[in-house]
């Protein structure tokens, strides 16, 4: 009897968290596909690390408001944690990436992104994205970059959010694939 109650209680929390007739919409970020790239012949192989997030980036869309503080539509959600987004974004990357050939091994430099930054900024107009690139060489060396980019946001909805989110995780991934080889150089 308490296995059951247990499952219905923690349910229905979840059902009350959001008043009735409120719709939630998803917005699913979808970037451009690069141009698929020959390898060069000398590409350097590097571990592509699972690209994270900090604590206070998750499912829902955070805004920027005129007091500098933070807020959290309620009505827009990301389909998934942005960083997951921007994991596959930054992967497709490194591929198109002439001068990077992605391996998993050990003994070889590694690559990672950590998304620093997911906003709406100037009253829900643009979307601002900023991560920090952490690639650490064989010998060890270590070298860390920022970098963050903002696409404009056309509508309130989600398909203008969606469309600005994956421009802007295109973008990063593309400068962060381009940076690390140049780092590796």
């Amino acid at each position: 009897m308490i296995r059951l109650l247990v499952p219905c209680l923690l349910l229905g929390g979840c059902l009350l968290d959001r008043p009735a007739g409120t719709p939630v919409h998803l917005v699913d970020p979808r970037p451009p596909a690069p141009a698929p790239a020959v390898p060069l012949t000398d590409a350097l192989p590097v571990r592509v690390v699972p690209t994270a997030a900090r604590g206070h980036i998750d499912g829902r869309i955070l805004v920027r408001r005129g007091d500098g503080g933070l807020a959290r539509l309620d009505d827009l959600r990301w389909s998934a944690p942005p960083d997951r987004h921007l994991d596959a974004a930054w992967r497709v990357a490194v591929e198109a990436e002439p001068r990077l050939r992605a391996v998993d091994s050990d003994g070889v430099a590694t690559a990672a992104l950590e998304l620093t930054v997911c906003e709406l900024v100037s009253s829900g107009r643009e979307l601002r994205m900023a991560v920090c690139l952490t690639v650490v060489r064989a010998d060890g060396q270590v070298a860390i970059r920022p970098l963050q980019a903002t696409a404009p946001v056309a509508g309130e909805s989600a398909g203008p959010l969606a469309e600005a989110a994956g421009k802007a995780m295109a973008q990063l991934a593309g400068e962060a694939a381009v940076k690390t080889a140049e780092l590796l150089r």
